[in-house]
């Protein structure tokens, strides 16, 4: 009676020795076939996990990129905020300045005023002597 399953390695009728090359062959085949599904089922278990961590990955980075233009936001906001302060201040002091400049402008237009009327006396005295 012929062997039932994957040793039953017949041709033609004939029955192969369990010795034999081709029986050795069969069988090492059936232990391979066994690897290669194992090596499958560890491939899929791994590619199961990595795609886990690449959604975690893309999940992290999305809030990272979400927080980053958040404290963007908010640092361009107090940025505006000290800018027009030292814009309203620098209005101020240029204000300032040119209110103290027109008055030392005022002043020496005065004295220049003075000095010309002081020349035009001593021509007119150098012009009588």
């Amino acid at each position: 009676m012929p062997k039932k399953g994957p040793k039953n390695l017949e041709k033609k009728g004939s029955k192969v020795d369990v010795d034999s090359p081709a029986h050795y062959a069969g069988v090492m085949l059936e232990g391979i076939r066994g690897e290669f599904q194992l090596l499958a089922e560890a491939v899929d278990i791994s590619r199961s996990q990595l795609e886990h961590r690449i959604r975690e990955s893309n999940a992290e980075l999305k809030q990272g990129i979400e927080d980053t233009r958040t404290a963007l936001k908010m640092t361009q906001s107090h940025l505006e905020t000290k800018i027009e302060g030292v814009r309203t201040e620098l209005k101020r002091d240029i204000a300032e300045l040119k209110q103290e400049l027109s008055g030392k402008i005022d002043k020496i237009g005065v004295r220049l005023d003075h000095h010309d009327e002081e020349i035009t006396h001593l021509k007119e005295a150098q012009a009588l002597s």
